[in-house]
């Protein structure tokens, strides 16, 4: 029976357990019942090992996140029939700030840690890692990399391997860099592999700190089979690499790096572009990058070298450093001055590609910048502007990856020749313009490929001066990348706008009637289009209707906030006339104030259709002067008229007539503002599972509100133990039970059976929290609406 502690106190026990959602599926409600059922000796309980398999696998699901063929497959390797140890797995990952998603991938590796001791088995080995300094991020990490340490001895695997590491490398932290790169090194026979690899190492003459630095950075090197490794060494020395230098461990890295397979696609790439296998072997000797780099990043690099800039291929296989260094943030920045040399006939155009991209930065300023500064004045602007320092401005306009696309190349491209009034090798502008906003809304705007396609209907452009500025303008004023993209891909115009006359005005405006920043950005992404109309003869007379109405700029906000579209419509059309039937209705200010802040989108309706709903509800018998009235009327208007009817039928299997539906929607008009798969679950549990009568549901429809997973589950689990004393009878008050108050159901089920069920003053009384959260918002919000629903809902 202790079990009911977890039960009641603040239902936090059931929340993880079962982390349902507001509207449980059919799959988790199965679950519930077989949680229960323990605490009754029923003759409807079903076999131990039937809910022990039921019991775990809707566990898995709930509690640790998995999927339903995730769960159903660990349910194989482990079973469990009461809670309490993998509770105190999960509780113990949490503690250690395992997110849940870690905590989620853990389980699925190997479930059956569920069935570890923390204290004893578990926490000794986070200890460790934390005594070599590890954070508790790294530790999570490495453990979600590598689950199967945790199975692992401590004393005789996991601290014999890492003092391995420790006393090869001299140091504790590189210890565990080693460990957080490849956390799996722990889990091997580390004198089979890794130091029989080492030993071949320095037979081979590789000093050791290139050893240690090759362990450091890529450790997974090592673990390969130690005759295998000796081959790989002989081929790389026979390629002519010099053991002493650190270019052989990077050639020995290069080889292993993503298998045989890749390795022969990159020679295959580098063939194609017309090198040779001995200018292969030469590049690679050279620099064993070469080889390291994507396939992507190669074809890019290759592409620009010989097709854009016009070079031999060969050129590159004799310099192939060059195919080490960026494009956004070094190759196009500094070509992009030279084509305006160029185009001023200042230098050759054969150029060495070695001084153009190899120099530093202070050597490539001097010679190709300050040298100049009198016959090209406006490389002094590129720099300032930050193409030659870092290219932060090239960063935020181009927002490539580490491989760039051939869509994002021609981008930057069509950038750079903005730079050249003369180049013969530039492109005509007027030739190819929407590939250059195409390419533009994918790579500075994070369009795909088929939106931006279709954004370049409406919107063009030749050069990204003024989108930059619009872009700069959202970046400054918090809105993230996803929801600058969204605006973009729903309002590409925008990035015509002039920032600071038409867009910024806007922004402030709302920003001085109280919205945040967040908020801001939240409402235009849901409704871009504000920002094309007037401030001045649409958005200020808008939101002063709402202000006026009701006299607070907070509440007029909230109304934005809510549906920021409702901004863009003619509201005497719609919201005053709607606002003046419910008037005529006898609907009072205060409940108008309420629907429109809880559901402004309720007023967005056909002024005739409006009021039909009104006779409507006044017909089923609900009063106007109730707050009831309005919520029905949000309830009609909630998912459109199939969306009604679909209820109306889930109700009617379940026995109800039509007057019985009547009726409940007029005592209580939420029953048809919630999911159909909320009222199925919770219809099926009084049903089905308690046994009660279907119609006495439709007499008292307020209990179709309570969430089944922090209020009807935790106090029916107390009923059971009740019952089973014998203490109350079985057809006790359903109201009592799941509509009285907290403090009620403490003194009338737990404090008044305190000598006849003592086990139930396990519970602390001020910590317990049975009710839901629309409960919580409802007894505790200042919202004007709110506080009038509280009294609607307390006169039911």
């Amino acid at each position: 029976m202790r079990m009911i502690v977890g039960f009641l106190r603040k239902a936090l026990v059931l929340q993880v357990r079962f982390t349902l959602t507001a509207s449980p599926t059919p799959q988790s409600l199965h679950f519930l019942p077989h949680h229960f059922y323990p605490f009754s000796s029923s003759s409807t309980s079903i076999s131990t090992s039937e809910r022990s398999e039921s019991f775990t696998v809707s566990y898995l699901i709930d509690s640790c996140g998995l999927s339903h063929k995730d769960a159903l497959s660990a349910s194989k390797l482990l079973r469990f029939e009461t809670p309490e140890k993998p509770d105190s797995v999960l509780a113990f990952f949490n503690s250690h700030g395992f997110s849940k998603s870690q905590t989620s991938k853990i389980v699925k590796s190997l479930p059956r840690l569920l069935a570890s001791d923390p204290d004893k088995t578990l926490l000794p080995k986070l200890q460790f890692f934390y005594s070599k300094g590890a954070s508790k991020p790294d530790v999570a990490k490495i453990v979600v990399s590598t689950p199967g340490i945790l199975k692992r001895s401590l004393e005789n695997q996991i601290i014999p391997s890492f003092n391995f590491l420790k006393d090869f490398l001299q140091s504790d932290e590189m210890a565990i860099t080693v460990v957080k790169r490849f956390s799996r090194i722990l889990l091997f026979d580390l004198h089979t592999y890794v130091a029989s690899n080492m030993n071949a190492l320095q037979e081979f003459g590789v000093p050791k700190s290139n050893i240690a630095g090759l362990l450091m950075y890529r450790p997974m090197a090592f673990m390969v089979n130690p005759n295998l490794f000796r081959k790989n060494l002989e081929e790389v020395k026979k390629m002519g690499f010099n053991p002493s230098q650190m270019k052989f461990v990077l050639a020995i890295q290069a080889m292993r790096a993503g298998g045989e397979s890749c390795w022969e696609r990159k020679i295959d790439i580098y063939k194609k572009w017309g090198w040779s296998e001995e200018e292969i072997r030469l590049a690679f000797t050279k620099s064993p990058w070469c080889m390291i780099y994507s396939e992507d990043k190669i074809m890019a690099k290759m592409d620009f070298f010989v097709n854009k800039m016009g070079r031999e291929s060969s050129l590159i296989a004799h310099r192939p450093f060059l195919i080490g260094l960026s494009l956004e943030k070094r190759i196009i920045p500094r070509y992009s001055v030279v084509q305006v040399l160029l185009s001023k006939g200042l230098i050759n155009k054969d150029i060495s590609l070695v001084v153009l991209f190899e120099s530093t930065e202070k050597t490539f300023l001097e010679r190709f910048v300050n040298a100049y500064k009198e016959e090209a004045p406006q490389l002094i602007k590129l720099m300032m502007i930050g193409f030659l320092r870092k290219a932060p401005v090239l960063q935020v306009r181009f927002n490539l990856t580490a491989s760039p696309t051939p869509q994002s190349l021609h981008f930057l491209l069509d950038h750079l020749y903005l730079f050249s009034s003369s180049s013969s090798t530039s492109i005509s502008t007027s030739e190819k313009p929407h590939p250059f906003t195409v390419s533009y809304l994918i790579n500075s705007c994070g369009l795909s490929h088929k939106d931006a396609r279709s954004a370049s209907k409406y919107v063009h452009f030749e050069t990204p001066d003024k989108p930059n500025s619009v872009l700069a303008l959202f970046n400054s004023h918090g809105f993230s990348k996803t929801q600058t993209s969204k605006i973009v891909k729903k309002e590409p115009q925008l990035l015509l706008s002039d920032p600071d006359k038409t867009l910024l005005p806007k922004l402030q405006f709302f920003y001085s009637k109280g919205a945040s920043w967040p908020d801001i950005a939240k409402i235009v992404v849901c409704s871009p289009s504000i920002l094309k109309r007037s401030l001045e003869n649409q958005i200020i007379p808008s939101f002063n209707f709402f202000k006026d109405f009701l006299q607070s700029d907070k509440m007029a906000i909230t109304v934005v906030k809510r549906f920021s579209r409702i901004l863009l419509f003619d509201l005497h059309t719609y919201v005053a006339s709607n606002m003046n039937a419910l008037q005529e209705f006898g609907v009072p200010k205060s409940n108008i104030a309420g629907l429109l802040m809880n559901q402004p989108m309720a007023f967005m309706v056909r002024p005739n259709l409006f009021r039909e709903n009104l006779e409507e509800v006044k017909k089923m018998g609900s009063n106007p002067s109730q707050m009831k009235f309005v919520i029905a009327i949000q309830a009609i208007r909630a998912g459109g008229k199939s969306s009604w009817e679909r209820k109306i039928d889930i109700y009617k299997r379940w026995g109800w007539s039509e007057e019985e539906i009547r009726l409940a929607f007029t005592k209580s008009p939420w029953c048809m503002i919630y999911s159909e798969d909320k009222i199925m679950a919770t219809m099926d549990f009084f049903v089905n599972k308690m046994g009660r009568e279907s119609s006495s549901i439709a007499r008292r429809p307020q209990l179709i509100s309570p969430s089944l997973e922090k209020r009807i589950i935790p106090r029916y689990s107390v009923v059971q133990v009740l019952l089973s004393k014998g203490l109350i009878s079985k057809d006790f008050s359903l109201s009592a039970v799941f509509q009285s108050t907290e403090i009620m159901f403490l003194h009338k089920f737990v404090d008044v059976y305190k000598e006849e069920a003592p086990q139930l003053l396990n519970l602390e009384h001020k910590e317990m929290k049975l009710n839901d959260v629309a409960e919580d918002c409802l007894f505790n919000s200042e919202n004007p609406f709110t506080i009038s629903l509280r009294v609607s809902y307390l006169h039911t």
